[in-house]
């Protein structure tokens, strides 16, 4: 073959090796680009297994739309990548901290608790949250206070968790109890949460270490 193509004549060479740069020209020039894949139509077959990387996605760009359901793993994810900034707003597992000051209870005979001063409150965002409230009540004034006091979580307008304040009611100066609840709350819009509790006339009962933890849940 090699004693053929050097026997032939120059002009007739230099037309072959014309014909052969021609071919690959247009070889190169018929490359699949974007503009030649329909939108929509590549799919996992069409990409080698292990074979894209961060440089081959826009920053940015991936949205959840993008990802077939359950396809991704942690294992795809480079640990430590995936920051706060990089999730919904309501995938976040958000917590809040109420650490209120010790105050005297103001005389509330309200059983229902709406009227009641707030001794802790917290604001939640539209969601599901779990709420637990703690404080200390002490009976400063040595007074026996009134069986129908009770103290509760409270939102805007409903009565989440209530009970009978635990104290002995013995009258006795110092006596103190500890009171905690815990409720899920289910709001679709946001609302507020509060520990509340009553206090009748001539009692004056404090309250210690008021607090309030929201863990969102979804």
């Amino acid at each position: 073959m090699l004693r053929n193509i050097r026997a032939l004549p120059a002009a007739l060479l230099v037309a072959v090796v014309l014909l052969v740069a021609v071919a690959g020209g247009a070889t190169a020039a018929k490359m699949i680009t974007g503009k030649q894949i329909k939108n929509g139509t590549v799919t996992t077959k069409d990409v080698k297994n292990n074979n894209l990387t961060g440089k081959d996605v826009r920053d940015g760009t991936l949205a959840g739309g993008d990802v077939k359901d359950n396809s991704l793993t942690g294992a795809d994810v480079a640990n430590g990548s995936v920051s706060a900034a990089d999730l919904a707003a309501d995938a976040k597992n958000e917590v809040r901290f109420v650490d209120g000051a010790d105050v005297s209870l103001p005389t509330c005979t309200d059983t229902g608790l709406g009227d009641c001063f707030p001794i802790a409150a917290v604001s939640l965002t539209k969601g599901t949250w779990l709420v637990t409230a703690t404080a200390t009540l002490n009976n400063t004034l040595g007074v026996k206070p009134s069986e129908l006091n009770r103290c509760g979580l409270a939102g805007v307008t409903t009565l989440f968790a209530e009970a009978q304040t635990p104290l002995a009611a013995e009258g006795t100066p110092g006596e103190s109890e500890t009171i905690a609840f815990t409720h899920v709350v289910n709001s679709a819009t946001s609302t507020g949460v509060a520990l509340k509790c009553t206090e009748m006339a001539g009692e004056n009962l404090q309250v210690n270490s008021p607090t309030l933890t929201a863990v969102k849940i979804s």
